[in-house]
Formats: structure tokens, C-alpha cells, sequence
């Protein structure tokens, strides 16, 4: 490649495009910045993709040269980052961490409010809990246990309900002479006492050699159900 500046035959390429590759993501994601702010002023919604904000999670914003280790985006440079999460279908994408390194979190939040009145209508219904968080950290207060946040307060008090069925179970199965092995019973109880999801415990159950007989096998339908799952996407549907 040779640079040419006065061939006006040459094919002109931005300097941007000119570096490395491990320069290219803050270039990109400034501009998708600059370019959604923009585009809002002229009421269209323009955001980064989903696929940048899923990166830009997983590799960090400093090691992605986004941000210093102690700087902080403003709320025209973060609201993209956020709403570009939030307008997706189905299971929104990662926010928290760019909101923590907002500096106006209410310029953040007037931001987004504008973005989802004339956006899509995944922004619009993701994004009352966020807002909610938002307000929330910036008052430092905790937030109402409403929607997304009490989501996981209701799965956790269920699964705990869950567990302890589980072992007064075990106890009258024992008591009535119907005990599971001893190695699957100690492995359930290790489970219920610290708190364990019983997915994995039920695949150590599974392996175990010590043969479960035909009467353990009434402990399936109790044990596989959706009542003693700790996560969400463990649910049925």
C-alpha cells in the first residue's frame, strides 16, 4: 500500500482504518456514540449493535480503550451504550457496568426516556426497571422490589422453600424405610444445608455407581421439578 494524497484515482480510506486492529473498537464505538446522539436530535434512534455492548462487557471498557482506569462517561456518552442493550428482543443485554461509570446518571436517564419514546418498543418496556435502578444508585437508596429486581428476591424465597421440603422429605423417606443410598442422600443434604443449586447435584446423584434401586426412582418426580430450580431460565417455557 503506498499514500498517494495527490492521486485523485486512489481509493481514500479514513485514518481510523489505518491502525490496528486492537484500535479499531474505541474508534467504532466513539463514533457510534457520536452518530446516536446526533440522530436522536433529529428523532431517530440510531444505536450501537448489541454485539459491541455483548464485547465490550466481556473484554472490560478500560481493556477495550473506551475509558481510562478512573475516568467516567458522561450521560450523552453512555446512554447509547445502555439503550443499545435494552433495545432488543427477547433477554436484554449488559448495563450495570456502564452505568457505574456514568457521572450524570440523571442526564443518563433523561437521555434514555427521550430515546424510548421514539424508539423501538423493546427500549420502552426494558427500560422502567433500569431507569428505576438508576434513580436508585443515584439517591442511594435501594430500589423498589418491583419487576426485574424482584424477580430474583421471589426465585430465591421459592427455591429456599423448595429446599427445605426437600429435606423433611429426606427425613420421613427415611424414617419410613424408604431412604435413597446413603452416597445420593448425603449429596442432596450437602445441597439443601449450603445453598446449592441441585442441577449439578443431580448429575453427581446420576453418576454415582452404587445402584439406585427401582424404589428411588419415586424420588424423581419430586426431586426433577421446576419448584426447586434457583435460576430463571431453569423454569419450564
Amino acid at each position: 500500500m503506498s499514500v498517494q494524497p495527490n492521486n485523485p484515482a486512489v481509493v481514500p480510506i479514513a485514518p481510523q482504518f489505518l491502525r490496528t486492529a486492537f484500535t479499531k473498537t474505541p474508534d467504532q464505538i466513539y463514533a457510534d456514540i457520536a452518530n446516536a446522539n446526533g440522530r436522536l436530535e433529529d428523532g431517530v434512534l440510531d444505536l450501537p449493535p448489541i454485539a459491541a455492548m455483548l464485547e465490550l462487557f466481556a473484554v472490560g471498557l478500560e481493556n477495550a480503550g473506551i475509558l481510562a482506569l478512573d475516568a467516567r462517561l458522561d450521560g450523552h456518552q453512555a446512554w447509547p451504550l445502555v439503550a443499545a442493550s435494552l433495545a432488543v428482543q427477547g433477554t436484554p443485554g449488559p448495563v450495570w457496568f456502564v452505568v457505574r461509570r456514568c457521572n450524570d446518571l440523571l442526564q443518563l436517564d433523561g437521555r434514555l426516556k427521550t430515546a424510548a419514546t421514539i424508539g423501538r418498543s423493546h427500549l420502552a418496556r426494558n427500560l422502567p426497571d433500569i431507569s428505576s435502578g438508576i434513580s436508585a444508585i443515584h439517591s442511594g437508596r435501594p430500589t423498589a422490589p418491583s419487576g426485574l429486581f424482584n424477580q430474583p428476591l421471589k426465585y430465591e424465597a421459592k427455591t429456599q422453600d423448595s429446599r427445605e421440603a426437600l429435606a423433611q422429605r429426606l427425613s420421613r423417606a427415611a424414617k419410613a424405610g424408604k431412604r435413597l443410598p446413603p452416597d445420593a442422600e448425603a449429596l442432596l443434604r450437602k445441597a439443601v444445608a449450603e445453598g446449592r443449586d441441585l442441577g449439578p447435584t443431580l448429575v453427581a446423584i446420576a453418576d454415582i455407581k452404587s445402584g439406585i434401586g427401582i424404589d428411588s426412582l419415586k424420588w424423581s418426580p419430586m426431586v426433577y421439578t421446576d419448584r426447586l430450580c434457583s435460576r430463571r431460565c431453569d423454569l419450564r417455557g
